[in-house]
């Protein structure tokens, strides 16, 4: 069977599930995770689809984070204090923890349309404030001016309904073809190259894959 390469990042699987899946509020809406926060490292001149892979690990503030968030998401004035009901504590925390069932497996696919350098940005201005909204960090709390992230501006492409798809160990390059393979803890953090299966890479998808990894 034909195999599919295409560029990669593993991520704590609220996140994914958020840029991928959406959050959904209590009314039916869904919130999306649009940017994703990066390090100097995962700076990149491509554009185009991304298999999104949820980790291994589970993070109770993360799980704390998606719950205000969450709530913050759900009122119509964004500029009050954050109101934190029982019912949406509940759902949240619920939510958050129903992710973790896709961890270290794919969860589904992304489209790359930018790649923003936070050194050239305002540290204080509207375009790095509306960056952190983009990437759920309503309160700018990831905002660090002595080590200025790179955005990576994303739009959700295809999700797995199911928690059964390929395992990120089976498919990522440098831990199953290089040799001697990486060190997964070092490098995972950063864009990874995989290979999937076709059929496990819908048809939408392949169509916006371009050439990678890139030299």
């Amino acid at each position: 069977m034909r195999r599919i390469v295409l560029p990669a990042l593993i991520v704590k699987s609220p996140h994914a599930a958020a840029m991928v899946q959406g959050v959904p509020l209590l009314d039916g809406r869904k919130v999306y995770k649009t940017v994703e926060v990066r390090g100097a490292r995962c700076r990149t001149a491509y554009r185009g689809a991304a298999a999104i892979f949820a980790s291994n690990a589970y993070d109770l503030s993360v799980e704390q984070h998606y719950t205000w968030f969450g709530a913050w998401s759900s009122q119509s004035d964004k500029r009050r204090n954050v109101k934190l009901t029982t019912e949406q504590d509940h759902h949240f925390r619920a939510w958050s923890q129903y992710t973790h069932a896709w961890r270290y497996s794919l969860l589904g696919f992304v489209r790359l349309t930018d790649c923003i350098d936070g050194k050239k940005l305002d540290f204080d201005g509207k375009a790095m404030r509306a960056l952190h909204i983009g990437a759920t960090d309503f309160r700018s709390d990831w905002s660090d001016p002595d080590a200025p992230s790179v955005y990576l501006k994303v739009e959700p492409l295809a999700e797995r309904q199911a928690a059964d798809g390929p395992k990120f160990s089976a498919a990522c390059y440098g831990c199953v073809v290089q040799s001697p393979p990486h060190n997964a803890t070092a490098c995972h953090v950063n864009w990874q190259t995989v290979s999937l299966r076709e059929i496990d890479v819908p048809l939408n998808v392949q169509q916006e894959i371009r050439p990678w990894p890139q030299k």
